[in-house]
């Protein structure tokens, strides 16, 4: 029974040690991440559309324009091949 709790014991006592290892919070220091996390933000903010109408008809017509690209497509294959 003492190997047990001494296990359970290096156990514990291995993941209070690598606990603030895995938590350095090294993104917070390193400056390209910090720049890179800028970039992206401001894209963001560019690519966002607040009108959740404008954005749906878009997404509509993206779907339709595929779903008529797609029926062409199978309309060519379902079509004789000529010699």
């Amino acid at each position: 029974m003492g190997g047990v709790k001494t296990c359970i014991l290096l156990l514990i006592l291995t993941l209070v040690v690598i606990t603030p290892f895995t938590t350095a919070n090294i993104g917070e220091f390193d400056e390209v991440w910090q720049k890179r996390a800028e970039e992206a933000q401001k894209e963001a903010l560019k690519a966002y559309e607040p009108n959740p109408e404008i954005v749906t008809q878009e997404f509509n017509n993206e779907v339709n324009t595929m779903s008529l690209v797609r029926e062409a497509a199978d309309k060519e294959e379902d079509k004789p091949k000529g010699r």
